[in-house]
């Protein structure tokens, strides 16, 4: 009889699987073996026939609904990312030429406001509300789970608000260096670090730069050094320039939300560099780094 079975090995080629998930199998009794006296494990051919009938006559999973659209669309490319809980696909598509930019904005990464823009616009304001949210809930456990998936919906919600805008070009902060360990100094602020996480900084930025390709609105970063303490009007840099949420500057005196100020700042950067120089006569009207560009987005 011992002959007419099948060893684990054999069965683990025919069904795809590891012996250890045949070991698990037959401990919880949804495919039995029988042991033979030096305890190895044997299969016989019919509980093979039949689990696998049982398993094609399950119903078929229902497929994420972003599959579908993609692969409708896109070319699906030959790279997959398998883990215990769902399979990652990766696609290829042709969003088409970049749109003529007209108008440009700065955007500044906050707690109080996941997004304040250079034109004194803040998006995402609610978003303190669910970081608090997981901090209050214990690491690992499915409240936390639940908060987490919460706050990266409301992310995701923010960074469709954000393309949304009259805008073909966003300025955002430079990401290079940033990782679960790094302190980021001068990248971002501690308070953001403790408060927002640096996975959820990246997934923020990410997913900006992913809306932006999808809507083809042009993606650009710069090194947000001091941007906070900068003021946007005068460019005197000092730490007591901000107090919190607010921004006074110790030179000029300009007053206002600090971190519209910084959405300010991140823009003039870019607008200072060898590229966006070209933008500048865009932003005339709008962002006057030189002195009265505050005035129309709530600075005295």
């Amino acid at each position: 009889m011992i002959d007419n079975l099948l060893t684990i090995k054999e069965v683990s080629e025919i069904l795809r699987v590891s012996v250890r998930t045949l070991e698990r199998w037959d401990d919880a009794g949804k495919l039995p073996a029988i042991k033979t006296v030096g305890g190895h494990r044997r299969f016989k051919q019919e509980d093979i026939d039949t689990f696998l009938g049982n398993e094609s006559d399950k119903p078929e999973k229902t497929i994420y609904k972003h599959f579908n659209g993609l692969d409708s669309v896109s070319k699906r490319l030959n790279a997959y990312i398998i883990t215990k809980d769902s399979v990652q696909f990766a696609f290829e598509q042709e969003t088409g030429p970049k749109q003529e930019v007209k108008h440009l904005v700065g955007v500044d990464t906050g707690i109080n406001a996941l997004a304040s823009l250079s034109d004194g616009q803040q998006l995402g304001v609610d978003v303190k509300e669910c970081i608090e949210r997981t901090k209050r809930c214990q690491w690992g456990s499915k409240g936390h789970g639940r908060a987490q998936r919460a706050l990266k919906q409301r992310i995701d919600e923010t960074a469709k608000g954000l393309v949304n805008q009259p805008y073909e070009l966003v300025v955002v902060e430079k990401l290079g260096g940033l990782n679960k360990l790094s302190k980021v100094t001068r990248r971002v602020t501690g308070n953001i670090r403790r408060s927002l996480g640096s996975w959820n900084y990246r997934y923020w930025l990410d997913r900006v730069q992913q809306q932006c390709e999808w809507n083809r609105i042009s993606f650009r970063t710069v090194n947000p050094a001091y941007t906070s303490q900068k003021c946007s009007s005068c460019g005197h840099t000092q730490k007591s320039n901000r107090h919190g949420e607010n921004f006074k500057c110790q030179v000029c005196g300009l007053a206002g939300n600090a971190d519209i100020n910084a959405a300010l700042n991140i823009l003039g950067r870019f607008l200072s560099g060898t590229y966006g120089s070209r933008y500048k006569s865009l932003c005339l009207g709008e962002t006057d780094l030189a002195g009265s560009a505050c005035l129309d987005v709530g600075f005295v």
